[in-house]
Order: C-alpha cells, then sequence, then structure tokens
C-alpha cells in the first residue's frame, strides 16, 4: 500500500531487493516480519519478553469484541536485519476479549521498518500497519 511517507508490506515483499528497490526511490518501508525471513523472525520474537511500560496502547471496540493493540519500536542496524536501511523494528500486540463469553486472545505482529523509530509517532506506527491490511481487505475481499 503506498502512502506518502511510507510503503507498506505484507511478509512477501520482505525481501532485499524489494527493500533496496523502495529506498532507491527515497521513501521508507514498512515491511512485516514471518517465518519466510527465520532470522531476523527469531530477533523479532525477542521483544516479547518486553512487558506492557514501553507500549503505547489503543483501545478498540466492535459490536462482538474489545480489542487493544499495543505498538513499540525498538533501533536495528541495517546489517543485523540484512536489508537496506533497515532502521526500525516494530512489535505490534492485539489482545481480544469476546463481550459475550470473555474467551481471551493474544498476538504479537512484527515488522520491520527503513525509517527510524521516532520519526513517528506510536499512534501513526499503528495506523501504518492497520491501515495496510484494512486497504487490502477492502480491495480484495
Amino acid at each position: 500500500m503506498l502512502d506518502a511517507t511510507i510503503i507498506t508490506g505484507d511478509p512477501l515483499h520482505c525481501q532485499r531487493k524489494n527493500a533496496s528497490t523502495i529506498v532507491e526511490k527515497v521513501i521508507d518501508y514498512l515491511l512485516q516480519i514471518k517465518a519466510n525471513q527465520p532470522k531476523l523472525f527469531k530477533h523479532a520474537q525477542k521483544l516479547d519478553g518486553l512487558e506492557p511500560p514501553p507500549f503505547f496502547q489503543r483501545p478498540e471496540s466492535a459490536t462482538d469484541a474489545s480489542k487493544t493493540r499495543a505498538v513499540h519500536t525498538v533501533p536495528i542496524e541495517p546489517l543485523e536485519a540484512d536489508l537496506a536501511r533497515a532502521r526500525a523494528l516494530i512489535d505490534v500486540r492485539s489482545q481480544r476479549t469476546v463481550k459475550k463469553t470473555g474467551a481471551r486472545s493474544s498476538e504479537s505482529r512484527y515488522y520491520l521498518s527503513s525509517a527510524p523509530p521516532f520519526q513517528h509517532r506510536p499512534d501513526q506506527w499503528l495506523n501504518f500497519t492497520c491501515g495496510h491490511w484494512a486497504g487490502l481487505e477492502i480491495r480484495y475481499h
């Protein structure tokens, strides 16, 4: 998805060639990390040990459930990530509670960005990650 300041991409796009092409166009990227980048994914999973205090949290509500999303960004060195100009590792945690049953679930998603961690406010990082998927779902589902 194209934004004025950042291009977002799902894990399929988290590749050296794609990252290089994006930064050559003088724009930043925000790419989701999954198991297709095992070393980077394992590094990102270490963020799971962090407790909520450094996280920015935003509650959300739907008719059937309530959800809280939390985001935390940390600096990363490009060589450590092995992607062009990588500067930030982003951890987005979602906690969902079904109103009717009280059942809870949680999930962590990880992203890598060429933008430094403090270039965007925490709410902007959340908007980038949520906006990518909302845009795709609107167009393709």
